[in-house]
């Protein structure tokens, strides 16, 4: 029997440890502490927080057991279903309550909190006020929501709306809201100042939203700032604080460029304007477009690196701006020069052609003999050719023998003879041969031998052969060789 009752202790005790072991840590709170209630219409807030102390997640549920006071969560479920909180973490949930049935006075409402399918409980009290209407000065309770841009463009207005709800009975006729903000370095981006109104709660116009804007600098600096919203009733601050809401004025920066285009003759000059339109410095690397050809004959002012990429030609220039600076790049192409030259070396050419004489000739020395006697024979050829695209008439060739010199007058067959002969003793012998007629692009050939009428050591010259004809316009124009040097 002893032996069955150690067992049976033995057994309750395990089970104490097992369930003991088993039990959910965890932690409540409830805020605010107190809350009054306007009257027996309104309801009370109230915000529960439960914290899971354990590693696993765990269900909670909630219960309270006063029928006068009906309670409900945001959402629902959480009042209905119950709960879930991830572990280590805790979970924050909205409450109403509202009175049923009840009087005027000072209550508490008992919150039981308990995790799913366990024993243990935590309580949490709500304690809520309902005075009596006459007895009570209302003090001012505002409910303020704040909305703002977190990030706001200084291009843009900067706006911010204050939503404003009155909670108890007092009839609030003068609403004093200063917004400003707490930066005083640079521009103050707003300090301004409203008055409004708010009827009791229940009645039209306890809510209202007041909108505030002010035009900002665009070029302000950019910055991270604090807006504190204030209100005031009877010259006294309304308590609680609002909280501060952060703000940002954003950075932005963007090149905007002009330009302008001067083109004359052969000549184009771009002036292209650059301007940092921002309110922070900018920097970026500019790329003029040219072509091959053209960036021979390309300045730029200031002076820029010429880059070539993925085949095309790029002048490159590194542009650096401060908010609202200007900066200029004038490209100027030139084809003057080149063109100019073109020009000449084409009327040099034409000119050339129009103006050169249209026969070309030669006269040349193909053979020297010497005879027994010491004298000299030479065989002279002279070439004639028309190169032009027209026919030349009257063609007239003279030709001059030094004095030391006579024309042998014998001439090979085929070779046209000389049409006259002209011997004088000091000057020599004048040589004339005329041809009625030279074909475009025909050539003559005229040959003849002179004989030296002395021993002759180390040469002499023949003077040129000039060529006197007429073209298809009437013109006389003429034609010479060059001298001639025979060495014997």
């Amino acid at each position: 029997m002893r032996k069955l009752n150690v067992l049976i202790i033995l057994f309750v005790m395990i089970i104490s440890i097992a369930t003991a072991g088993a039990v959910t840590q965890f932690k409540t709170s409830i805020s605010p502490g107190f809350y009054e209630l306007p009257n027996l219409d309104e309801r009370a807030e109230f915000t529960l927080e439960i914290e899971n102390l354990e590693s696993e997640t765990k269900h909670f549920r909630m219960t309270q057991m006063d029928p006068h006071w009906m309670i409900q969560s945001d959402p629902t479920s959480h009042w209905t279903s119950g709960i879930t909180v991830p572990g280590r973490s805790s979970v924050f949930v909205n409450l109403y309550v509202k009175p049923s049935g009840i009087d005027t006075g000072r209550y508490k409402v008992i919150l039981q909190i308990r995790p799913k399918d366990e024993q243990v409980m935590k309580k949490e009290e709500l304690i809520i006020s309902i005075p009596e209407p006459s007895s009570r000065v209302y003090q001012p309770a505002i409910k303020t929501e704040i909305e703002v841009n977190e990030e706001n463009d200084p291009r843009e207005p900067f706006r911010i709306s204050i939503h404003l709800k009155n909670q108890n009975p007092l009839d609030i006729t003068e609403l004093r809201i200063l917004v400003r903000s707490d930066s005083e370095e640079g521009d103050v981006l707003i300090n301004q100042e409203t008055v409004t109104s708010l009827k009791p709660v229940g009645e039209s116009g306890d809510e209202k939203i007041v909108v505030l804007t002010k035009a900002l600098d665009p070029r302000m600096t950019p910055k991270n700032d604090k807006i504190r919203v204030t209100l005031f009733y009877n010259n006294e601050l309304v308590e609680p604080t609002i909280p501060a809401s952060d703000v940002e004025i954003i950075a932005y920066s963007e090149i905007i460029l002009s330009e302008e285009i001067e083109k004359s003759l052969l000549k184009r000059v771009t002036t292209t304007t650059y301007t940092n339109d921002g309110n922070v410095d900018k920097s970026e690397t500019i790329k003029i477009s040219t072509g091959w050809f053209a960036k021979i004959f390309t300045k730029t002012s200031p002076e820029s690196t010429l880059i070539k990429d993925e085949g095309k030609y790029y002048f490159v220039y590194d542009l650096s701006l401060k908010p609202d600076e200007t900066d200029s790049i004038t490209v100027s192409t030139n084809y003057r020069i080149p063109i100019a030259l073109l020009i000449i070396i084409i009327l040099i050419i034409t000119g050339y052609f129009v103006f050169r004489s249209p026969i070309i000739i030669t006269k040349e020395v193909k053979e020297i003999h010497k005879t027994h006697d010491g004298l000299s024979e030479v065989k002279v050829q002279l070439h004639i050719k028309n190169r032009s695209a027209m026919t030349l008439e009257d063609v007239r060739i003279i030709d001059k023998i030094p004095s030391i010199a006579h024309l042998e007058k014998v001439f090979h067959v085929g070779t046209l003879e000389p049409s006259k002969i002209a011997e004088r003793e000091k000057s020599g012998t004048v040589v004339k041969w005329e041809i009625d007629e030279i074909e475009r692009f025909e050539e003559r050939l005229i040959v003849y031998k002179i004989k030296t009428r002395l021993a002759v050591l180390g040469g002499f010259n023949l003077q040129p052969v000039i060529v006197r004809f007429k073209t298809p316009r009437g013109e006389i124009r003429r034609a010479r060789s060059k001298m001639v040097i025979v060495k014997t």
